[in-house]
């Protein structure tokens, strides 16, 4: 009955049209979060970043609660707008505290392990329509309250087990191979000068700390590109995944749902953790070893241009599959191999740019993913075009409308899967491409940070208060002593 599905369904019971969902499902939450992550990212380097991500957890989460005992569209859309708003915040502070508090040869698994909530996040929500289902108690609403709840829950736990982040983002620890280099053993060393630390620059903006993290080297600026491609690839096969195979197989529709929660739930994450470990070995690996002919970073952007590359093929046979088992076959290992790149990309861009703008290259990052959410609407573009006979053949969108309606005989299945392929392995193809060259940049001897590679594999450490101030200080490392070019 109408009562039954609307208490599991919001937009039944609310009574969204379509144009209201789409705009609630996508720009009432990117819009804000898009908008705030700069700002948040220079919060992180310039604030207390422990009170940073409660605060935010604990916004969204009280959002979350709320949005349950809505009654109206406009509460919502409101509510959605503040949750997206207070997540911005949380991962660069989430991601620059790993980077401090975790040993430097576990960064990488660190970053995995923290970026794996998104597929075990995706994944419940796929499986929360069954939990929600009219013949439960649970409903929307009640999946929102324990949403909520749980991130409450969260967020108080977080706020009693972090330890104080007494100096902020500036007092970020430079790490060996094996852990945290003690900073009091070199502050000790000088006796005139005084290095206490300090703020940012009241003279810093966000638009100039990420001008400067743009201009520490050609392997971050590539990197980002390298990222932006990738995003593409992910969000247009998340968003046009369910469309394509109702429209392929519609009598597994059902089936699907829960497949493909299970996909993602398991591959994604397996191939995020497995990535992520990976990474942190070659990493360890190229700093302990003086025949490698890379450095760490390199070692780790290995793993972003295998998964990239591979996954071009293997996107293609879940396209093409002709059952619907072989297709969800495929869909599996494209997870399982395409996965891999948040940890080692997160742990890279946070090695390579200094520590007082760790958190504004964070929520670059951010930012970067969110601009990604163009090409889901350039596919919805492309395909419209192809399905409209007027549209076709005006402009160069147009030709590729009617070059792939003509290949695929008008068959709409067929025009689908042509266009998703297309647009979902030219995303991997330029992202793996990025990864490349940032990977050959690092090779070629380019600058990290602003410091030399001669400088960079020294037994020093530059702190940076009223000058610079170079200080030796003994790396106890049995295989090889090398610093991070982090600053105070």
């Amino acid at each position: 009955s109408f009562n039954q599905y609307a208490h599991s369904f919001m937009n039944i019971d609310l009574n969204f049209t379509a144009e209201q969902y789409g705009f609630l499902a996508s720009a009432a939450f990117t819009s804000l979060f898009a908008l705030a992550s700069l700002y948040a990212g220079k919060m992180a380097d310039t604030h207390d970043r422990r009170i940073l991500l409660v605060s935010s957890s604990l916004a969204w989460s009280i959002a979350a609660l709320s949005m349950s005992i809505s009654h109206s569209y406009n509460d919502v859309i409101f509510l959605r707008s503040i949750s997206g708003l207070a997540c911005a915040f949380a991962a660069p502070a989430s991601y620059t505290l790993l980077r401090d508090l975790v040993p430097r040869k576990h960064v990488g698994t660190a970053s995995a392990t923290y970026g794996s909530g998104v597929y075990l996040g995706e994944s419940l929500a796929s499986l929360s329509i069954l939990t929600g289902g009219a013949s439960t108690v649970l409903g929307w609403r009640g999946a929102l309250a324990v949403a909520g709840v749980c991130g409450i829950l969260c967020a108080t736990l977080v706020g009693i087990v972090l330890p104080e982040d007494k100096f902020g983002n500036r007092d970020s620890r430079n790490k060996d191979v094996n852990g945290v280099v003690d900073f009091s053993t070199a502050i000790k060393l000088t006796s005139s000068k005084s290095l206490e630390p300090t703020s940012l620059s009241s003279q810093s903006t966000v638009l100039s700390d990420a001008s400067a993290v743009l201009s520490t080297s050609n392997r971050v600026r590539f990197l980002f590109l390298a990222v932006f491609f990738r995003f593409c690839a992910g969000l247009t096969t998340g968003i046009w995944s369910a469309p394509f195979f109702r429209l392929a197989f519609p009598d597994d529709a059902s089936s699907y749902a829960i497949i493909n929660a299970m996909i993602i739930g398991v591959c994604g994450v397996a191939s995020g953790m497995i990535g992520g470990w990976v990474s942190d070995r070659l990493a360890e690996k190229s700093a302990s070893s003086t025949t490698m002919l890379w450095d760490e970073s390199t070692g780790r952007l290995l793993i972003p241009i295998f998964g990239a590359f591979l996954a071009i093929p293997i996107w293609h046979m879940t396209m093409n599959a002709s059952t619907f088992e072989g297709a969800m076959f495929w869909l599996a290992m494209k997870y399982l191999v395409a996965e891999c790149w948040f940890g080692p990309a997160v742990a890279v861009l946070q090695s390579d740019v200094p520590s007082k703008y760790g958190g504004t290259a964070q929520g670059m990052f951010t930012l970067t993913g969110a601009m990604g959410n163009i090409a889901p609407s350039v596919m919805g573009i492309l395909f419209c075009w192809t399905m409209d006979e007027s549209a076709r053949g005006d402009n160069i969108v147009g030709m590729i409308a009617e070059n792939v309606a003509v290949a695929a005989g008008g068959n709409e299945q067929i025009m689908l899967a042509t266009l998703l392929d297309g647009v979902v392995g030219w995303a991997y193809l330029l992202s793996g491409t990025c990864f490349v060259i940032s990977a050959l940049s690092s090779m070629a001897g380019q600058t990290t940070a602003g410091i030399s590679h001669d400088d960079r594999e020294s037994n020093e450490i530059l702190v940076e208060s009223k000058e610079l101030i170079r200080i030796p200080v003994r790396v106890t490392d049995n295989k090889r002593s090398y610093m991070d070019d982090k600053h105070l």
